[in-house]
């Protein structure tokens, strides 16, 4: 699966540019005999990010490998403990610090789920979510 954001400064000055990233436990309402209920962090290890790019560039290489499995997951992405600051438990992470008006900026996400799991994960999901903050510099 692959998306693209675009954002855009419609304000009248500059700003910092954060962004932030999610995810919670979207299960299917159905089960099956062969499945088990897999929590929401055990499905994001599961999805394996083949390319994060920020305005063109890819940037998955920045993204750490938290909990130390030998690839970049949707886990590593959310519980990267680089972030810029930390607010109402949201963790920001820093992009653009001269986000400047009428700028756009584009963030393209391509993922795969992890061809080697089980059917264990049949019926599991997440739902994942993105924010973005523009601070007045």
């Amino acid at each position: 699966a692959e998306g693209t954001i675009t954002i855009r400064n419609i304000g009248s000055l500059a700003g910092h540019l954060y962004a932030t990233a999610s995810y919670e436990e979207a299960d299917n309402t159905y089960s099956t005999e062969d499945t088990v209920d897999k929590s929401a962090d055990e499905f994001a290890k599961m999805l394996i990010i083949l390319s994060y790019k920020y305005n063109g560039i890819e940037i998955k290489g920045q993204i750490p490998d938290v909990d130390g499995d030998g690839r970049t997951t949707i886990y590593d992405m959310v519980n990267d403990p680089n972030f810029a600051f930390q607010e109402d438990g949201i963790k920001w992470y820093s992009y653009d610090s001269n986000f400047v008006s009428g700028e756009t900026a584009t963030f393209y996400l391509q993922v795969q789920f992890d061809p080697a799991a089980g059917n264990e994960y049949q019926n599991d999901g997440i739902s994942l979510d993105f924010g973005f903050l523009l601070k007045q510099a």
